[in-house]
């Protein structure tokens, strides 16, 4: 066991072969080294390494060990896990001194000091960070200047003050107020001297009473960021970082940035500052912020002094640099991303945006510039990795919430098998209000609920006619005779304000509603809105429907604006205009839409989304995208007031743009042809990350390791070795046959060896997988290939010349890597004498053929693999279809065909422009 080699090499000589071994060891596992440069966010888990390592280290004391590798060797491993701990670099670097030391005298022509500081340096050396200063964005106001570092004083203040200037206070009963000049200082000073905040700790600061909430909260924020550098600095330095002037503070802050490691950061900074050793632990723990602001350090200097009198950012910088507000030169074309926008630095929005460009320009020249652009994207695309894991987290919540829903509908015996949409939002409100009227105080039950003659309704808090808001945050239940001669088509302030006493009792039912905190604050908000908040709240509507700030979408506006000079010309006409997804949705089902692709309801208010298995139904929502402007956002609303009189539960009849609208609109469609987008960069993963063992046997079949918890039964059946595998099935038959997975996710249920007790944690399971060599000799790995670049279609040649058979060659990514590297073409059109080159196919490329019907269809490659029998399959779908591949899969649409198939089908490659132009591809 290499850990009792580790520890003996203190005590006992070792043979050179065993002392390899044990240094080899070493090398495999040097643990965590703290660097500064890395931890960009405050919530990183380095806190619980950290806690890890000094818990081990604790450990070691206890149990008298010298070194890591003796602690480990005197622990059980079918007791303890000695793996999956956190251990330091200097624990090892410490190990292999007295290794080297202890064994130094034993071999000392072998252990030289040159060769212990090679050693050392190939076990331990680690190349510091590198960093490109040219990815560092442009200002978007200071031409030629960069932009700067979030962790300066100045950028960390500006963010901070940005952030208070536009924080309102929401009393539970009254309108959004600004804070007062008093509690505006207050909480800057404390941003500035404790870092973040939390809503509940500024409301402590502020002294504000029970029930009141701050405007930024319903973001979903739980925080406003401080001076994150100025607060760590002034815990380390303290009164004396605040005797510092700003001059002395920057050039700390910079002195303690150019620094990666801490151990030096912190002996230097105790000369230089001369800080007693708790400082400069304090100093060399500080993770300055990696990020970039958008503005430059000039720009922001001179919008801090604004900023601090209490203006917000769009008032400053309508002050200080009103040029950017005004209209520009138009431009013919749309120019690269690079070039109009290159403050962007997300790759996501710049690809999207690249898209558009390609569409744009490809109608611009085609049909020139249009009067105006009405755009929608579908979803922010600057979101953080932690805000889409929140996102994420959110949406399996609610799919969570509405399977025990359906679930707990089917166990009611209410006749229900098949739970609807509605079904299970009833379900849903009742849990929120504890299954209580809350408007009469009645008693729910699940029959009353979804009987056969339901009791109770779901209920706009705010009247659909006026709001139009169908979401969850403006529904409840309520009693059917109450909802139809008491409340009504009024608001609860409306319905109840006259009588306090029932009023006041039907808020305190609110007040306790069960599920989201700040769901529960908005809708209490909607139940105590008084007629004046009302008209203020109706009264956004039109502005929230013809107005998406989303970042993507604010960008797409800039970008397009470009053609006219700015999203508003030169006369002031508002050229580029960002419409809201609902309002599109709302128009697609009045005028009967969803029929032209027969994807979803066409009757008014269906609960059925839309379908997205087709991709011309972006075009359907273009056509409605197209139309909708404020007058058009006018008749929504009043269709929403009519539908009372009209018996109907949402909007009343809409009429059509023109006559035959829907049949005009089909025959359009009908005419698309989808345009996909393909990439041929040799770029990404060149092979799986896993390496597996060398080909075995007749067969070729390769060895790899793998936790028994992630196992599936077939891959139960292919556990290597015969007495492991025997032991794993007789566990499962014991467990009552469950799945690995679900079984050993439970360490307690994990198979032990009969003689020794020790616990089986992984086995190795035998697979049919192709794989390849990476490095000579003994530094041969065997890895299988991430990915595939392309597939090269062939024709074989009689001695004539004639066609016979068409047969492939797949090129993985790997492959085409190497011919990249040495100069060769990544297609390669040569496959030898009597053999003819056809054309290539990448995934999102697209052949024309023949179909069933004696017609020519359009295929899309949607991916293509070769078989270690050497047979090649091609998968193949309609260019319209936008399933996922796994539901593509399923269906009778996707096709997977050999390449003689495409000979007899009389394929050809073709190319399929922006705008659904069909050309044959010269490959």
């Amino acid at each position: 066991m290499p850990y009792i080699l580790r520890a003996s090499a203190l005590d006992e000589p070792l043979e050179p072969h065993l002392l390899g071994r044990a240094l080899y060891h070493l090398a495999q596992r040097r643990g965590f080294l703290s660097n500064r440069k890395q931890a960009a966010k405050k919530n990183d888990d380095e806190g619980a390494v950290k806690e890890g390592i000094a818990e081990l280290r604790r450990a070691m004391e206890a149990s008298g060990a010298r070194i890591l590798g003796e602690h480990f060797a005197r622990l059980n491993p079918s007791v303890e896990r000695i793996r999956c701990r956190w251990t330091a670099r200097d624990m090892y670097e410490k190990e292999f001194d007295a290794i080297w030391e202890a064994q130094a005298s034993q071999h000392p022509d072998l252990l030289t000091p040159e060769r212990k500081k090679q050693i050392h340096d190939a076990i331990f050396f680690q190349r510091p960070l590198w960093f490109d200063p040219d990815t560092v964005g442009n200002c978007e106001l200071e031409p030629g200047e960069k932009r700067a570092p979030a962790y300066l004083l100045i950028s960390q203040k500006f963010r901070l003050l940005q952030t208070v200037n536009n924080l309102r206070v929401l009393p539970p009963d009254d309108v959004d107020m600004p804070l007062t000049p008093a509690d505006r200082k207050m909480l800057i000073d404390e941003l500035e001297t404790k870092g973040d905040l939390t809503f509940k700790q500024i409301s402590k600061l502020l002294k504000l009473e029970k029930g009141y909430k701050f405007n930024l909260e319903s973001g979903g924020e739980k925080r406003i960021k401080g001076n994150r550098t100025n607060a760590d600095f002034y815990a380390a330095f303290g009164e004396r970082w605040l005797a510092m002037s700003p001059e002395e503070r920057d050039r700390v802050v910079e002195y303690v940035n150019a620094f990666q490691k801490p151990e030096k950061l912190k002996a230097a900074a105790r000369r230089k500052f001369n800080l007693t050793e708790e400082q400069a632990e304090k100093l060399a723990d500080i993770s300055l912020e990696s990020d970039y602001m958008n503005l430059s350090r000039k720009a922001i200097e001179k919008f801090v002094p604004l900023l601090g009198e209490g203006f917000t950012y769009g008032e400053a910088r309508k002050r200080l640099y009103p040029d950017s507000f005004a209209a520009r030169e138009p431009v013919p074309l749309l120019p690269p991303v690079e070039m109009a926008l290159a403050e962007i630095r997300n790759p996501a929005v710049t690809r999207s945006l690249t898209e558009l460009r390609k569409v744009v320009n490809a109608l611009v020249r085609l049909y020139g510039k249009p009067s105006y652009v009405h755009l929608e994207l579908a979803r922010d695309l600057k979101k953080s990795k932690k805000q889409r894991q929140t996102i994420s987290e959110n949406h399996r919540r609610n799919e969570s919430a509405r399977a025990r829903a359906a679930e707990a509908i089917i166990r009611a015996d209410v006749g229900i098998r098949e739970p609807r949409a509605d079904d299970i939002r009833k379900v849903l409100l009742a849990e929120e209000c504890h299954w209580t009227c809350p408007y009469t105080g009645k008693s729910i039950s699940m029959r009353s609920l979804l009987g056969p003659e339901p009791q109770f309704d779901i209920e706009h808090i705010i009247p659909f006619s006026r709001s139009m808001d169908n979401s969850f945050q403006n529904l409840t239940l309520c009693y059917v005779p109450e909802n139809r001669n008491v409340k009504g088509n009024r608001t609860p302030w409306q319905a109840y304000h006259g009588d306090p006493d029932r009023y006041e009792a039907i808020l305190d039912r609110v007040r306790k509603f069960a599920g989201d905190r700040q769901t529960v604050a908005l809708k209490l908000k909607r139940f105590m809105m008084s007629d004046d908040q009302l008209e203020n709240f109706l009264e956004d509507f039109r502005n929230r429907q013809l107005n998406d700030t989303a970042y993507a979408t604010a960008l797409a506006a800039k970008y397009l604006g470009l053609l006219y000079g700015g999203v508003n010309d030169a006369d002031g006409r508002r050229r580029v205009q960002a419409t809201s997804g609902q309002a599109t949705a709302y128009f697609r089902s009045l005028w009967k839409l969803n029929s032209v692709l027969n994807d979803g309801p066409t009757t008014d208010g269906g609960a059925v989304p839309k379908s997205r298995d087709d991709h011309r139904h972006h075009a359907v929502d273009a056509v409605v995208i197209g139309l909708t402007d404020a007058a058009m956002i006018k008749r929504l609303s009043d269709a929403a007031q009519r539908a009372p009189l009209e018996h109907r539960r949402r909007f009343a009849s809409l009429e059509a743009p023109w006559p035959n609208f829907v049949d005009s609109v089909r025959a359009e469609i009908e005419k698309i042809i989808v345009s996909h987008r393909v990439s041929k960069k040799v770029s990404g993963a060149l092979h799986e990350e896993t390496i597996y063992s060398r080909p075995m046997g007749e067969d070729g079949e390769v060895r790899v390791r793998k936790p028994l918890a992630s196992l599936t039964k077939q891959e139960v059946e292919k556990i290597a070795d015969a007495g492991v595998r025997k032991l794993v099935q007789q566990k499962l038959e014991e467990l009552g046959g469950v799945e690995p997975r679900k079984a050993f996710s439970n360490p307690e249920n994990l198979p032990r060896f009969p003689e020794s007790g020790v616990v089986i944690r992984n086995v190795r399971i035998s697979k049919a997988l192709p794989v390849f060599a990476l490095g000579d000799g003994r530094r041969a790995r065997h890895v299988t290939s991430e990915s595939n670049h392309h597939v090269e279609i062939y024709a074989e040649l009689d001695e004539h010349g004639n066609e016979g058979k068409w047969g492939g060659e797949v090129v993985s990514m790997a492959e085409a890597y190497q011919r990249l590297k040495a100069g060769k073409p990544v297609v390669q059109r040569d496959h030898g004498p009597l053999v003819k080159f056809k054309f290539s196919l990448s995934p999102g490329e697209v052949i024309e053929c023949d179909d069933r019907n004696g017609g020519q269809q359009l295929l899309v490659v949607r991916s293509f693999s070769e078989f270690t029998s050497g047979v090649v399959e091609i998968g193949l779908v309609p260019v319209n279809d936008a399933r996922k591949k796994a539901d593509m899969i399923k269906s009778k649409s996707f096709t997977r065909v050999v390449p003689n198939s495409l000979a007899e089908w009389h394929a050809r490659k073709v190319a399929i422009s922006p705008i659904g132009d069909v050309t044959e591809a010269r490959d």
